[in-house]
C-alpha cells in the first residue's frame, strides 16, 4: 500500500512504491543516499599468486575526482587462480585494515585513524594485527581459503577510509563523532548543511563503499559481477544491508548481527533501540530519527523488517 493508500497491484507500482520506502528511510533514519561519483578511477597497484599458488591476489587505489585528488580507497581481492570461467564475488568491508585479514607482508598497513584495538596504538593501526583475522582462536576469522575453494573471489576494504567511526566517549575534540566522522569520502559531498535532519549519515557512507566495490568488480574480467554476494557484520551489516537495499545490483546480501537499527524491529525499548543508538552513535543516523526515541511504537509510521 502506497502511503497515499493506493494499492500495489503490478510490477510498475512496486517499483514506485519501492522508491516511496527508500525516500522514507532516507528522510527519518538513514539520511539522504550519497551521489555516484564524477568518476571512479581504479589503479592496479600489485599483483602475485598466493594461499600456495591457488590464488591471485591483487591491491587496487580508488579515487573519485579526475585528478586523483582527494579521498582514496583501498581494495583487496583475490581471486581463484584456476577457474575456467569468471567467478562469481562476495565482497565487504572490514574494520582495522587489509593487512589483517591474512599473513602478507606486501599489505601496507591501513593509514590514519583507526578503530582501536588490544593490539592497535590506540587509534593507529599495527603490523603486529598483520594477518590477525587468520588466528582461529579469535572470534572473528576471514575464511579466505574455505570462499577461494568453493569458486568464489572476495574482496574488501577497510571501513576507516571511507568515514572514521569514533566512539562516543572520545575526548579529544578533534576526534570526536561530530564533526570528524563527516571527513573521508563525505569531501566529495560538498559542505554540510547542519539546518537539515537528512543529512549523508556514516552508514549511508559504507554503504556508498560498497556500491564503489561492486563498480570495480564489473571491471575485473575474471569477476562474473552479475553474480554477487555482499555482507559485514554488526555495523557494517547494517551497511551491506543498506547497500543492498539502495543498490539494485546487489544481487544477494547476507547481514550479519546488525543490532539495531539494522535488521531487528525499531518499535521496542530493550537492547539497542532508537534511544541508545542516538546516544552512541550520532553520526550514523540523520537527525530526523531521534525524534522516534521515546515511544516508538507509537510513533514510527514505518520500520526496517
Amino acid at each position: 500500500t502506497f502511503v497515499d493508500g493506493r494499492k500495489v497491484k503490478n510490477a510498475a507500482d512496486w517499483a514506485e512504491r519501492r522508491k516511496e520506502i527508500l525516500g522514507i528511510f532516507a528522510k527519518e533514519m538513514y539520511g539522504e543516499e550519497p551521489p555516484k561519483p564524477e568518476v571512479v578511477i581504479t589503479e592496479l597497484q600489485d599483483e602475485k599468486a598466493t594461499i600456495d599458488g591457488y590464488a591471485i591476489r591483487r591491491q587496487y587505489k580508488m579515487w573519485f575526482k579526475a585528478d586523483k585528488s582527494g579521498p582514496c580507497i583501498n581494495w583487496i581481492v583475490w581471486i581463484p587462480k584456476f577457474a575456467k570461467k569468471p567467478v562469481p564475488v562476495i565482497s565487504f568491508l572490514n574494520y582495522r585494515g587489509n593487512h589483517e585479514l591474512v599473513f602478507d607482508t606486501d599489505i601496507p598497513v591501513q593509514q590514519g585513524w583507526s578503530r582501536a584495538g588490544k593490539k592497535t596504538d590506540g587509534n593507529k593501526s599495527s603490523a603486529r594485527t598483520r594477518g590477525d583475522q587468520q588466528n582461529p582462536n579469535n572470534a572473528s576469522v576471514f575464511p579466505v581459503d574455505t570462499i577461494l575453494a568453493r569458486g568464489y573471489a572476495v574482496m574488501s576494504a577497510c571501513y576507516c577510509e571511507v568515514s572514521p567511526d569514533p566512539t562516543s566517549s572520545e575526548k579529544d575534540p578533534k576526534f570526536q563523532q561530530i564533526p570528524f566522522a563527516y571527513t573521508g569520502v563525505f569531501e566529495l559531498w560538498g559542505k554540510r548543511d547542519n539546518s537539515r535532519t537528512d543529512n549523508i549519515t556514516s552508514l549511508g557512507a559504507w554503504a556508498w563503499a560498497l556500491s564503489r566495490g561492486l563498480d570495480l568488480a564489473e571491471r575485473i574480467p575474471e569477476i562474473d559481477a552479475r553474480k554477487n554476494v555482499v555482507t559485514g557484520c554488526s555495523r557494517l551489516g547494517k551497511a551491506a544491508f543498506i547497500a543492498a537495499a539502495r543498490d539494485e545490483r546487489f544481487t544477494v546480501c547476507v547481514p550479519n548481527q546488525t543490532g539495531g537499527g539494522g535488521v531487528p524491529l525499531a518499535k521496542r525499548d530493550y537492547g539497542e533501540n532508537i534511544s541508545t543508538e542516538n546516544r552512541a552513535f550520532t553520526h550514523w543516523y540523520c537527525r530526523a530519527y531521534a525524534k522516534y526515541a521515546k515511544e516508538p511504537w507509537k510513533t514510527m509510521p514505518f520500520d526496517q523488517h
